[in-house]
């Protein structure tokens, strides 16, 4: 994604630099006008695998993106998970517009095809 960027229904961005992180993601999110794929160093995200994040300082907007990638058909519902902590995101982004669209993946299987 941060190479090749990303096409759904909803959101659409260009390549942009990935950032890697320890710890709490809120801890690491960019205060300025930028655009940041977020990664975490450590699979260890509590709800989410990524999130992408873009800050617009003079529209005073946020747009946050999470994602979650799923590897097999029985996943935990990140999406609740994650929302039940919007709040700090609010407080985080005090006095912006935030919007939010969840993004799950799900990664159905591998081919057996060999060459």
């Amino acid at each position: 994604m941060s190479c090749l960027g990303f096409r759904d229904k909803t959101v659409h961005w260009n390549s942009v630099s990935s950032t890697t992180f320890i710890g709490d993601n809120i801890l690491a999110l960019p205060t300025k006008t930028s655009t940041t794929f977020l990664v975490p160093a450590n699979a260890n995200l509590k709800n989410i695998d990524a999130v992408y994040v873009k800050v617009d300082e003079k529209k005073e907007t946020v747009l946050v993106v999470p994602f979650q990638i799923a590897i097999n058909k029985k996943f935990k519902d990140s999406e609740i998970l994650f929302y039940s902590e919007w709040s700090r995101w609010q407080t985080f982004y005090k006095g912006y517009t935030l919007s939010s669209t969840f993004m799950r993946m799900k990664i159905l299987g591998r081919s057996s095809r060999r060459s």
